[in-house]
């Protein structure tokens, strides 16, 4: 799996923080100098979703939100990693949109789940339908080989599936509906970023799938 992050797509000041961080390493001898560019890049994601997830749970605290925004984070980022979707070109774009997704969820999705259980249970279908049709979407900055990405749909599909057990055993349990919507908005979130991938076509379609999709369009014109 490649990441073909370019440096125009990065925060400069947190580009240049992390290239004095992997100097300071490979000087006290942490790390081995020909792989320099690959440490910068994972200090820099480091640093990045340190910033992302600290700015997040400071609002949380403010919207007295915290415990169950926890378990939104969670929920997110152990599907997200595997579904793959939208990615802003830029990490202050990638932080507004994340900022932005988590207050519209929390001041308008949520609410309206908590006020009745019906669009819960639509929303937890739905969410569910979406992530196993169109996941995983192979970004551009991946670019994941047929295996690796039939991988990432097993792995995907397996916390798709432990997520929503998660969520179904909470309402059976009646568990305060707070802590049922929040991860479950993690995970409309998800889907949501495939959907936005899919309409602006952010994604990769590697040599068997086209393969596949021309195959079974040959097939229907043949029949």
């Amino acid at each position: 799996m490649e990441y073909n992050l370019t440096k125009s797509e990065r925060t400069d000041m947190i580009y240049k923080l992390s290239v004095k961080i992997v100097e300071y390493l490979i000087k006290n001898g942490a790390g081995n100098e020909d792989n320099e560019n690959v440490y910068v890049y994972g200090i820099e994601l480091m640093i990045e979703k340190f910033i992302t997830y600290t700015l997040l749970f400071f609002i949380s605290i403010y919207l007295k939100m915290f415990f169950p925004s926890i378990l939104f984070v969670v929920f997110f980022v152990l599907l997200r990693g595997y579904t793959g979707g939208y990615h802003a070109n830029t990490y202050i774009g990638c932080l507004a949109g994340t900022m932005t997704l988590y207050l519209v969820g929390t001041q308008i999705v949520i609410p309206l789940m908590l006020f009745k259980e019906t669009p819960l249970l639509l929303g937890l279908v739905i969410t569910v339908v979406l992530i196993l049709i169109l996941s995983p979407i192979n970004h551009p900055n991946l670019d994941m080989n047929y295996s690796e990405k039939m991988k990432c749909k097993k792995r995907a599909r397996i916390v798709l599936a432990l997520e929503t057990v998660f969520i179904l055993t909470e309402i059976i349990w009646g568990v305060d509906k707070v802590f049922i919507v929040f991860p479950l908005l993690g995970m409309v979130i998800c889907a949501f970023l495939l959907v936005l991938a899919k309409i602006i076509k952010q994604e990769v379609i590697v040599y068997e799938e086209k393969c596949e999709k021309e195959c079974v369009t040959s097939s229907s014109k043949n029949g």
